[in-house]
């Protein structure tokens, strides 16, 4: 303190001094007897009043005779420059969007909780431009209700963040009055303020509650337990705990299987299919190589560091040579091709990876809590983050390992033996029978439910392995033509000339076509979406995929997702099922809305009006029959397809946790505790270990001898028990 000098004391030389950065004084009570007082060289002494701050006549004035203080000047610098940035503030020049106004996310956002400076109380009170909200809500829910949005989730995640947006106080205390407003209703900033997205994003969801009621029931719950749901719209959270009351749809947590061998069979896989002894017994070799492979990626791959390339690159590649030396491509890709449909299909639906529950857990606690029980797991092993209802396309899971492997092998003989292999799955999937659930009711109502549950599950799993095997087509088609950015104008349009010379790999446009004219949409519709997104920036461009993407279009457009087309024969006719067949339109709308959303996918393809010739394709077909009027979706087929729709509770719950956590809300920090045990460990590795060669065995015998097993062991097991007693 000594080395400061007095505070009114002039400095030695003044033309060499420097402004220094503001220092808060921290405020210091004189009624505590501990602290002794000090004088601060940046306050006045306690036994003296403040005097008032020398104000110079002009910016430019001198210092006179030593007396001002360069403490004061500077704190008169800083009124200044805060009153320019007040008056460049208050111009009519406004930013082009309003911090509290969120958007439609392209990234991933951050969940954390939001400071306590956004927490503002939305008021119905305070909400300014009802008409022109409500007039906005009208026309925004049309535009929704028709198709004549890209995405009709990418709007309805719109309208939650809307709901669910936080801004700044300072903001929201100043109202609209210190806004300028302009002569043009189309100028106006209607979103400016908090109250009213809240009042315009409950307006919207009035309107489209035929399409949130048949989201999962969480997500209902969320919504009716919402504060500013309740304060808007009383009626709507009524309907809303009413729906949420009356749902019965579950959306039940897959179970990821391990890693299981594909089945010998004599008639693919003897010694007569293969031309030699030498092929026969490479092919066995190979067959081992590759799942001591998958094992090993799967032991290792989620390990710091660990590069799929490096580690198993060279062995893939001389797995393949072999191959190519004994001519086994054809055998090694059906083989590929089974493990895949094996490991993958159906295994999307509440994440990738994971342990598989062990089935006593699942009997004790059930589906629902089972998948309460998932999701506290995630929060402990995965990141919080909100993708938003288009994620790009991605391999997530098991999926992983097979696109790496294609991409290491690098081999374009084993690509095509695939790509034939693929494409005949593919069409033999897609011409499949499926006897409709409404065909058994001659047959007792018991018996007609059962079926009726058999074909729908038939239905999941042929349309899942589908959807599977599209993909990897689609990615095995594209794949040497993927670039990171879009190509220049002139090299695009070259690629697409010679391009266009050359044959599809599947003929998907009549596939499509023929699949319009039968009425088999809900089948055909979601394995295609899952081929077309793995285009590259080009591929949309050609005559093939252009005429493709254009008939999409006008599907899209056809599946009008309101009540009144329940019950219209032009949009859709579904007769007795029209409620659960809701879900079939669902699906299609879901699935379609993403793939307008890929990066690949040209923005001014959906808006523009090239597909009108496609148009008697769609329509011509509104009387006939198929599996479109069947009651074949539910929603865990739906959410299984679609698992970016969970995105919508992810968003709700982190508007939870944002603005109810600091008083101990509905979400709360998990703090993992490690318990101490009673008895001696429980070896849990040999437990999955005995599990897993128990499944292995039974899944290389006949279905009847598990059957056998498990009848006498219940039948052993009962007749103890009535020993005992």
């Amino acid at each position: 303190m000594d080395d400061f000098p007095p505070v009114g004391a002039s400095p030695t030389s003044p033309g060499r001094t420097k402004p220094s950065r503001r220092i808060n004084p921290t405020p210091v009570s004189a009624e505590r007897p501990l602290s002794k007082p000090k004088n601060c060289f940046t306050s006045t002494p306690l036994s003296k009043p403040p005097t008032p701050p020398a104000i110079p006549e002009c910016p430019g004035a001198a210092p006179q005779g030593g007396t001002p203080s360069s403490l004061q000047e500077e704190r008169e610098l800083l009124r200044r420059e805060r009153s320019k940035l007040a008056q460049q503030s208050s111009s009519p020049v406004l930013p082009a969007l309003d911090p509290c106004t969120p958007t439609k996310p392209g990234s991933r956002m951050s969940t954390r909780v939001q400071p306590d400076s956004l927490n503002v109380c939305a008021d119905i009170a305070n909400v300014s431009f009802s008409t022109e909200l409500d007039l906005l809500a009208q026309l925004y829910c049309t535009c929704i209700a028709e198709n004549l949005v890209p995405s009709v989730f990418l709007e309805l995640f719109f309208v939650l963040q809307l709901l669910t947006s936080r801004g700044p106080a300072s903001l929201e205390d100043k109202g609209e009055d210190t806004l300028p407003q302009s002569s043009d209703v189309l100028d106006r900033h209607y979103l400016r303020n908090l109250h009213n997205c809240v009042y315009f994003a409950v307006r919207v969801l009035e309107n489209q509650f035929e399409l949130v009621s048949h989201l999962d029931r969480c997500i209902l719950r969320l919504l009716a337990e919402n504060e500013r749901v309740g304060s808007f719209s009383p009626l709507l959270r009524d309907r809303l705990v009413n729906a949420y009351e009356n749902s019965t749809a579950k959306v039940s947590p897959t179970l990821p299987p391990s890693i299981q061998s594909v089945s010998f069979q004599p008639a693919t896989d003897n010694r007569s299919n293969f031309s030699n002894d030498k092929a026969f017994h490479t092919f066995k070799k190979q067959r081992d190589i590759f799942y001591e492979l998958l094992r090993e990626w799967e032991d290792c791959h989620k390990e710091p560091g660990w590069d799929f390339e490096r580690v198993l690159g060279i062995r893939i590649r001389t797995m393949v040579n072999q191959l190519t030396a004994a001519g086994n491509h054809s055998h090694f890709a059906r083989l590929f091709q089974k493990q895949l449909i094996q490991m993958c299909k159906g295994s999307q639906a509440l994440g990738s990876g994971g342990e598989a529950p062990d089935t006593d857990l699942l009997g004790i606690l059930g589906t629902d809590n089972l998948s309460r029980l998932k999701r506290l797991q995630e929060r402990f092993i995965q990141p919080q983050g909100i993708i938003g209802p288009c994620p790009p396309p991605s391999f997530p899971g098991h999926q992983e390992f097979f696109k790496e492997f294609l991409q290491a092998a690098s081999s374009c003989q084993l690509n095509q033996h695939l790509t034939d292999s693929l494409c005949q799955q593919i069409l033999e999937l897609d011409s499949i029978a499926i006897l409709g659930p409404g065909s058994a009711k001659e047959e007792g109502e018991g018996e007609g439910d059962m079926e009726q549950q058999d074909e729908k599950l038939r239905f999941a799993s042929v349309l899942t392995t589908a959807r599977l095997l599209a993909k990897f087509l689609g990615f095995i088609t594209f794949l040497p033509y993927q670039m990171a950015e879009p190509p220049a104008r002139e090299i695009q349009e070259a690629a697409v000339t010679i391009r266009n010379m050359s044959a599809p790999v599947l003929d998907v446009c009549a596939v499509l076509r023929c699949s319009v004219e039968q009425r088999r949409a809900v089948l055909t519709v979601p394995w295609l979406v899952e081929f077309l997104s793995m285009v590259d920036y080009t591929a949309p461009f050609l005559l093939h995929y252009r005429s493709v993407f254009t008939m999409l279009i006008r599907l899209y457009r056809k599946h009008v997702l309101t009540i009144e087309t329940l019950f219209s024969v032009r949009r859709m006719v579904l007769g007795r099922g029209a409620e659960t067949s809701y879900l079939n339109q669902l699906l299609i709308v879901a699935v379609l809305g993403w793939l307008f959303q890929i990066p690949a996918f040209p923005e001014d393809l959906f808006f523009g009006s090239d597909f009108e010739k496609d148009a008697e394709t769609v329509e011509k077909c509104a009387s006939s029959q198929g599996l479109d009027c069947l009651p074949l979706v539910d929603q865990h087929l739906l959410y299984t397809c679609c698992p970016y729709l969970s995105e919508f509770r992810k968003l709700l719950a982190a508007f939870v946790a944002g603005s109810t956590a600091k008083n101990g809300g509905l979400i709360r920090k998990i703090t993992p505790t490690s318990a101490e045990s009673i008895g001696p460990p429980t070896p849990l590795s040999q437990q999955k270990l005995q599990a897993e060669l128990e499944q292995a065995f039974f899944h290389n015998q006949p279905p009847s001898l598990r059957r056998t097993v498990e009848f006498v062991s219940e039948r052993v097991g009962s007749n103890c028990v009535k020993h005992i007693k």
